[in-house]
């Protein structure tokens, strides 16, 4: 008997999920194939990861000072019926800033200069007696030293006289007024605030702990956060108090800022970086280190090829940056990556740093 045999689903199953995997084999990408292992190459140039010592650092709270300021006070009472500098004006040495009523002043330097003259016509009668023997030599004496006493008397009254004038003591801006045209002052009300020219220093408060790594003619840098950016300005330390604050714990330092820095004032507030110490730290070629949508990325080379690792800076010395994870000292990692250099790609070193 001729027996007859019938195709069964299963089988059409197996025959489906065969062809679907010769149409993938045949037209498909295989899955398992990465970003850089073909055959090409790039050339690069390499640098090793160096351990370095370096400072360690720190920051304190800095702010911007003129390096000579002054506060211009009245030396004599009286109302301030003159008001001649504006806020913010530039003013050369000598300037009149304000006048302050004088009509006390005036009275007592024209007294003054009546005495004197009254003593010197005196004195020249008593000196022509002298010389003809007609007067003394101890009426001579009175007579000078009457004289003398007189012209004293009228110079201190001219002095005073001079201080109802509030000059500039040096060339510089005025920061401050103190005081409104009409009132009334005594002698040591503050008057204007002047900041010279030309010269800024920052003024910052250093732990005791840290003091000592602060040294006079050290570099600095004072950093302002302006406009969302954050500037770096180059400092030099001047000088170093030798004595600490009993209450704060801390040591005043003072640090020059360049002659011609821009966009800075005086009362600006920032930070100062200070060493705190020595420690081990590794560094890359700056040019290595590939920005990417806010994370780091560098290029290891091994192996013949290169492999992206992410790592986290810290700070950038001298065209270096610091890696404080992602990197071991004496690997290989490229220079100023091409746009081109993948994960995984094959390279030739041109060159070795």
């Amino acid at each position: 008997m001729k027996r007859t045999f019938g195709v069964g689903p299963f089988f059409l199953v197996l025959c489906g999920v065969a062809l679907a995997i010769g149409v993938t084999a045949c037209h498909g990408k295989d899955p398992s194939k990465k970003a850089g292992t073909g055959t090409s190459s790039e050339t690069v140039r390499v640098a090793p990861v160096r351990s370095e010592n370096a400072d360690r650092t720190s920051y304190v709270t800095g702010v911007v000072q003129g390096r000579h300021e002054a506060t211009v006070k009245s030396l004599v009472m009286g109302r301030v019926f003159r008001m001649t500098a504006r806020l913010g004006q530039n003013v050369p040495a000598g300037t009149v800033l304000a006048e302050i009523s004088g009509g006390t002043e005036a009275a007592s330097a024209e007294a003054a200069d009546a005495v004197a003259s009254e003593s010197e016509k005196v004195f020249l009668r008593i000196d022509t007696l002298y010389k003809s023997q007609s007067a003394t030599k101890a009426e001579w004496d009175a007579a000078r030293r009457a004289l003398d006493v007189a012209q004293a008397d009228a110079k201190r009254a001219h002095a005073v006289l001079g201080h109802t004038r509030v000059s500039a003591p040096f060339a510089g801006s005025i920061t401050r007024k103190f005081v409104r045209q009409g009132d009334t002052v005594v002698v040591g009300t503050p008057i204007f605030r002047i900041v010279q020219m030309g010269g800024f220093q920052v003024v910052a408060h250093v732990p005791d702990r840290w003091a000592s790594s602060v040294k006079p003619g050290q570099k600095l840098v004072f950093a302002v956060r302006k406009d969302g950016a954050v500037r770096g300005y180059k400092t030099v330390v001047r000088e170093r108090s030798s004595q600490s604050d009993p209450e704060s714990h801390t040591v005043t330092v003072k640090a020059d800022l360049a002659d011609a820095v821009p966009h800075v004032w005086s009362g600006l507030f920032g930070t100062l970086e200070v060493p705190i110490g020595r420690e081990t730290a590794l560094f890359v070629p700056s040019a290595s280190v590939v920005d990417s949508d806010g994370l780091r990325e560098v290029y290891v080379v091994t192996g013949g090829k290169a492999y992206l690792r992410y790592v986290r800076t810290g700070r950038t010395l001298d065209g270096r940056t610091e890696i404080l994870s992602g990197l071991s000292a004496g690997e290989d990692v490229v220079v100023g990556p091409s746009g081109t250099l993948a994960n995984g790609v094959s390279v030739r070193i041109e060159e070795r740093q």
